[in-house]
């Protein structure tokens, strides 16, 4: 299935980036190293700090300015900051349609876990819980792609591997959630992105702790029962 954006989604995005507040690009440093932890704490030290903001509703775009935000022919639909969303920074962001619904969700990558927000309106997003990181490991980079209805998590921190979460879960959520993995895939600790082929159903790990640095292949056509494929 391929993976949609909305307007909501992309807002969502960008004003994520901008409460990380983390300028430049991420280490490639493998963080089990002296050199890494070093280069993550060097990294970590250029972030400002986390804005306290408040949500917004609809806002047109008007004499360049959307609820605050500079804008030019592009109307604010909504705005949810991230103590709403689950807390800490964010780093990145996905999203998933619904085949069975057409629902909507965002899946925002977070410093200490991952959120999931119901964006089917873009004028009121629903927040509907949060997968913390696994074992608490806490990360300046998290990344997720989405495959056969399932969001693959990894981060760029020691010992924390794939987290694999069933996103057809958020079809009964009613209030917001802490909500676990339906698995974990443990080959490798760390990776900064991970790419899916859809096609062939196989999931590849970048810029892991493991292969030299280079492709971590994982069989995924079973997404909860992720297996290990080779190095390349």
């Amino acid at each position: 299935m391929r993976t949609r954006w909305t307007t909501a989604a992309i807002t969502l995005a960008l004003v994520g980036g901008l409460l990380a507040g983390l300028p430049g690009a991420s280490s490639a440093h493998d963080p089990d190293t002296p050199a890494g932890r070093s280069s993550a704490v060097a990294f970590m030290a250029q972030r400002e700090p986390t804005q306290q903001l408040t949500a917004l509703a609809q806002v047109s775009c008007s004499n360049g300015q959307a609820g605050g935000y500079p804008c030019r022919n592009v109307d604010l639909l909504s705005f949810l900051p991230l103590s709403q969303i689950g807390g800490s920074q964010a780093n990145d962001i996905w999203g998933w349609t619904d085949p069975g619904t057409g629902r909507e969700y965002a899946i925002v990558g977070r410093r200490n876990g991952t959120s999931f927000v119901d964006i089917s309106d873009p004028t009121a997003p629903i927040y509907l819980g949060n997968l913390p990181a696994y074992q608490n490991r806490t990360a300046i980079w998290r990344d997720i792609k989405v495959y056969r209805n399932h969001a693959f998590v990894v981060a760029d921190v020691r010992g924390h591997g794939m987290q694999v979460f069933d996103l057809t879960r958020l079809r009964s959520v009613g209030s917001p959630q802490t909500f676990t993995a339906d698995a974990h895939y443990n080959r490798f600790g760390n990776s900064h992105n991970i790419a899916i082929n859809e096609q062939t159903g196989y999931a590849y790990a970048v810029g892991s702790n493991t292969c030299r640095g280079g492709l971590h292949m994982i069989d995924i056509r079973t997404p909860t029962s992720p297996a290990y494929a080779q190095c390349c």
